[in-house]
């Protein structure tokens, strides 16, 4: 395993923590914008959402009453455990979703990416 894969492993296991998922409880809110520009990309296509590295699910929280469907997956169970408590009701939360891989998807919000102070 190179460094550079070493190091990210390292990192997912430190987001995979218990510790690490409680903490994000404590992070300030995506901004309106975020999911402005969400629901803009999915106009005219079907509203479904596949919040892919979910992590607590602040993302598909903020949106799932305005689409149609989401999904939210992550690999930390710890992570899944904290979008469950806050009654995420989305689809399917969980660690794996090949079927909503398949279907027709539009948006796909990638948490890492939108990293919010």
């Amino acid at each position: 395993m190179s460094g550079e894969a070493g190091a990210y492993r390292a990192l997912g296991r430190r987001f995979s923590a218990e510790r690490m998922a409680e903490n994000y409880l404590f992070r300030p809110p995506y901004p309106a914008e975020v999911y402005e520009l969400l629901l803009e990309l999915m106009r005219g296509h079907p509203q479904v959402l596949l919040d892919a590295g979910c992590g607590t699910g602040k993302i598909t929280l903020g949106l799932i009453d305005r689409i149609d469907r989401a999904d939210a997956v992550d690999p930390s169970e710890a992570m899944l455990r904290v979008a469950r408590s806050l009654r995420l009701a989305t689809s399917r939360i969980g660690g794996q979703s090949r079927s909503a891989l398949t279907e027709s998807l539009l948006a796909a919000a990638f948490s890492g990416t939108l990293i919010w102070p």
